[in-house]
């Protein structure tokens, strides 16, 4: 079995239009991404393109596609604010 795996996309549409010509080309039985899939500039053209494979795509959700889930269900806990500082930089 040939399994084509892609990682790390973020809604990269050009560039998983890329990764995907050459995975075309090696011909995998399937292919898996291990995370970071979705979060990004093109969020649904980059799930539509894998769900419309001809092979069986299986993803893993990676934490800044946990972190989108979170804030679209709003169950994400907002980061603590930073601390800022008045007067010069330190050196």
């Amino acid at each position: 079995m040939r399994i084509a795996v892609i990682s790390d996309v973020h809604a990269n549409l050009p560039a998983l239009r890329a990764a995907l010509a050459d995975i075309k080309a090696a011909a995998p039985d399937a292919i898996v991404s291990c995370g970071d899939l979705a979060a990004g500039p093109l969020p649904g053209p980059a799930i539509g393109l894998l769900r419309g494979l001809d092979v069986p795509v299986h993803c893993v959700r990676g934490n800044a596609d946990r972190g989108m889930v979170d804030a679209f269900d709003g169950t994400s806990t907002p980061l603590p604010p930073t601390k800022t500082t008045s007067g010069p930089a330190p050196s």
